[in-house]
């Protein structure tokens, strides 16, 4: 197994332009986690964002995506297993080295998949979600 990756420590000055956002229906993954979070969850579908705390976009998407979680959660608690589905988010300043192995190199990005094409790093079956606005 991979030792798990430790998070990079901010300089002050991007410190200055980080908004942290509570996540309260999303699970907030880091590093090598994601893998674990998916094979132990009961979800069979995974939807995770992978953001910069300092990205703007990110920053106006997050409270998106959390009302989008909660929706999620409600349909989960009415759905067999087998329709249920994982959302979770990655912070890639803090995990940058997790974040380039799934293939993100900007923000937001969104892949959603199957739970086995996450558990095989099938990132060739994994559905980019491309965001534009209204």
């Amino acid at each position: 197994g991979t030792a798990a990756e430790a998070p990079r420590a901010l300089p002050w000055y991007e410190k200055l332009s980080v908004v942290s956002f509570p996540h309260y229906f999303t699970k907030d993954v880091g590093g090598e986690s994601i893998v674990p979070t998916i094979k132990h969850g009961k979800e069979a579908f995974a939807l995770v964002e992978f953001f910069a705390p300092w990205c703007p976009h990110c920053q106006h998407f997050a409270p998106e995506y959390e009302r989008l979680a909660l929706i999620v959660r409600e349909h989960n608690s009415r759905a067999k297993p087998d329709q249920q589905i994982l959302m979770a988010t990655m912070d890639c300043t803090r995990y940058r080295r997790g974040c380039e192995e799934w293939g993100v190199h900007g923000f937001p990005t969104l892949l959603w998949g199957r739970k086995e094409d996450w558990l095989r790093r099938d990132t060739g079956r994994l559905q980019k979600v491309v965001l534009s606005a209204p």
